[in-house]
């Protein structure tokens, strides 16, 4: 069995989510962030979610968010950045209310915050928030375990509890050992897909569905639309992915140069790079894949490789573009000045030949 995180940091999480009346959570708009704040919201239904969209980090423009709610605890799940002025900011606002931060993306340093990363203790741990939400609620609530598995999946994680799947047979075969199989060969990557496709589009609508989500007792009863929760969200999905379809169309017609495969588009309103990127990469598994979606004078990207470490590739390709960027060794985003794009391509090009 994967170790998680420590006994006595999983028991301190327990106890505060246990002891909190009125917590907020914070979470990524992504399936890893929306599936490890419904395995612990729906353990209690206490507090209120907020979903972080268009941006991946929190800082004091979101702390009028914890001044309107005035919780008594703030979990903060799947946000690879949080800037010691959110943290401040909620102090200073309510006290010195408890703050959790549950994470696994590239430890940070920060003061007066209760920090859990399984980084901190492993430098090359890769285990989704998801993973680390069910393993502070797996001893009370087994129920959603197919949320905490579909999470996971979406991650690109091979749930290590998948042989405790039983209960749902169809979800994810036990012989599954590759992420890429899970994401795109089993029910789970489809219900995965689903739970990012709902995050996409209006603040809204995306709540509506979450919502509908929060009710949702079973993989069967979504992907068989058998209440009116789970219409809501499979009418939304269908929406949204028939926006979806045509763009990959485009980018699987791509023809890879030098081993890179670079494909934009222009979408207002739908941001599909992350999606996009995953699938093309599990067609072109010998590639390295470049998504780029241009969005008023940006273009925000996704990078996905299977065996040439990009994390570090991008970070030299940055050096002296209005740009920024980061993320897993494998996978990784970043946000490029659209008249400096080019000479990012370029410079990521010759990082590559190097």
């Amino acid at each position: 069995m994967v170790t998680i995180l420590p006994k006595k940091q999983l028991d301190e999480l327990r106890t505060a989510l246990k002891s909190a009346k009125k917590p907020l959570f914070f979470y990524d708009s992504d399936a890893d962030g929306l599936c490890s704040f419904l395995v612990l919201y729906r353990l209690y239904r206490e507090g209120k979610g907020i979903i972080v969209k268009s941006t991946s980090y929190l800082d004091k423009n979101w702390v009028n968010q914890a001044e309107k709610y005035q919780p008594d605890a703030v979990f903060i799940l799947d946000m690879p950045c949080v800037e010691q002025n959110f943290i401040d900011g909620v102090h200073s606002s309510l006290g010195k209310i408890p703050i959790y931060w549950i994470d696994h993306h590239t430890p940070l340093d920060r003061a007066s915050v209760k920090y859990f990363n399984p980084r901190i203790k492993k430098s090359d741990a890769y285990i989704p928030t998801t993973r680390i939400a069910y393993e502070i609620v797996k001893t009370e609530s087994k129920n959603d375990m197919w949320i905490a598995a579909i999470g996971c999946v979406a991650d690109w994680y091979v749930p290590d509890f998948k042989r405790e799947l039983i209960k749902y047979p169809s979800l994810l075969p036990s012989s599954t050992t590759e992420p890429e199989v899970a994401m795109f060969d089993t029910v789970a990557g489809k219900l995965a897909r689903i739970v990012s496709f709902i995050l996409k589009g209006k603040t809204n609508e995306v709540l509506k569905c979450i919502n509908a989500l929060i009710e949702i007792k079973s993989p069967e009863e979504l992907l068989n639309t058998s209440t009116a929760a789970a219409r809501k969200v499979m009418d939304y999905y269908g929406k949204v992915n028939k926006n979806y379809e045509p763009i990959l169309a485009d980018a699987l017609k791509t023809t890879p140069e030098d081993g890179l495969l670079l494909f934009r588009y222009d979408e207002d309103r739908w941001s599909f790079s992350s999606d996009l990127s995953n699938e093309v990469a599990h067609h072109f598994p010998t590639c390295i894949i470049l998504i780029a979606r241009r969005k008023n004078d940006e273009y925000k990207c996704s990078l996905r490789s299977r065996k040439i470490p990009i994390a570090p590739v991008l970070q030299k390709a940055l050096v002296g573009v209005r740009g920024r960027g980061g993320g897993h060794e494998y996978a990784c985003g970043a946000v490029i000045n659209v008249d400096d794009f080019d000479r990012f391509v370029g410079n990521f090009k010759r990082e590559l030949g190097g």
